[in-house]
């Protein structure tokens, strides 16, 4: 008997051409390296030519590299006071929330891939502009 398989809902893999892109945060998962480091894994939808596309980023939560995710953060909408001393995230706060991500290619196994080096706020008019274009819309 013939097996049907439907890839009509296959994502697109290939690179992402580096540049900036409008994007929203799409989920954010607490998870563990190899070693048992805690990292907060980001993922992105891209807007816009790469609409709907996936990216990702890592930020880990050790002491030594938590200016990553205070960029990151600064980037959503946190304010340096809201940054600085202790702080207890909620990562659901930030799902929907729109940026700029600045995508780079990489090599890995012989492959280039592309990914999310930075995030960036949008300004006032990129903002409006999304707000207006994906009114309406769930992520």
């Amino acid at each position: 008997m013939p097996l049907v398989v439907d890839f009509s809902a296959v994502e697109d893999m290939s690179t992402v051409a580096e540049g900036v892109y409008p994007a929203l945060v799409f989920k954010a998962d607490v998870l563990h390296s190899k070693a048992g480091n805690p990292y907060i894994n980001w993922t992105f939808k891209l807007l816009g030519e790469f609409e709907g596309r996936q990216q990702w980023m890592m930020t880990s939560l050790q002491p030594k590299a938590l200016w990553k995710l205070k960029e990151l953060l600064a980037a959503l909408g946190e304010t340096e006071e809201t940054l600085s001393g202790s702080k207890e995230l909620d990562l659901e706060t930030y799902l929907g929330a729109y940026c700029k991500v600045k995508i780079v290619h990489e090599e890995y196994n012989g492959q280039t891939r592309s990914k999310v080096d930075s995030v960036e706020p949008l300004n006032v008019d990129e903002q409006a502009a999304l707000d207006t274009a994906q009114e309406g819309e769930p992520f």
